[in-house]
């Protein structure tokens, strides 16, 4: 049995100025905390009116932030974030983008365009048998159903998972032994998309292109 209990509190900050009136600006916080066994993840996709349409969703296929040649990890389209107290693997389902066919091109069925994402993350935990915390920024790479192409060069000495494996669910730790007897956790992350090499753009029609991925933590 799982429970999460999530509060959110709401905060005045009073600004006083010596005038004829007072300027009140309120804040949000939100507080987290869990009860027995608590597995929680949240994915929160960006709006492409961001940062003057640099990031988020939707976006051209044709942007030159997620080709396959792109230097950095993509085009950021999401934020994610993730509590823990018991071990826990990561099941990404991430068919490939799939062309919603329209009248404009009636000798073509279908499109489909496979990608790789990108989450990075910064996460707090403590190994096994140590009392000091771990904070660090880490990374890893999920292929979507029909990406085989090659590795590029902004994911050199990372390991692309594939969707087989992903599906199966994911350990982000690798083989290093964490305490779940505390909380593990990471917050504002950030998800990033890109072509897989072997995403054909020049040949796909023009229109809408979707994929619905779901990304689930499950205990392990």
């Amino acid at each position: 049995m799982r429970r999460i209990f999530i509060i959110s509190l709401l905060f005045l900050s009073l600004s006083s100025v010596f005038a004829e009136y007072s300027a009140t600006l309120t804040k949000h916080l939100t507080i987290q905390g869990g009860f027995r066994e608590a597995l929680y993840i949240q994915v929160v996709p960006i709006a492409s009116q961001s940062q003057s349409y640099i990031m988020g969703m939707p976006f051209s296929i044709e942007d030159s932030l997620v080709q396959f040649g792109y230097s950095r990890y993509g085009r950021q389209v999401a934020q994610w974030s993730l509590l823990a107290n018991k071990d826990f693997r990561i099941q990404i389902d991430a068919p490939d983008l799939e062309w919603l066919k329209n009248d404009s091109y009636p000798n073509i069925d279908n499109c489909e365009l496979p990608y790789i994402l990108t989450f990075e993350y910064q996460i707090a935990y403590y190994p096994v048998n140590s009392s000091s915390p771990k904070y660090e920024t880490r990374r890893f790479a999920v292929r979507s159903e029909g990406a085989f192409g090659n590795t590029p060069a902004s994911h050199a000495g990372m390991t692309l998972n594939t969707y087989a494996q992903a599906t199966n669910g994911l350990n982000i730790f690798g083989n290093e032994a964490v305490d779940f007897g505390s909380f593990v956790g990471s917050v504002e992350g950030i998800i990033y998309f890109k072509f897989d090499e072997n995403a054909n753009i020049s040949a796909a029609p023009g229109g809408d292109y979707n994929a619905s991925v779901t990304i689930k933590v499950v205990g392990a």
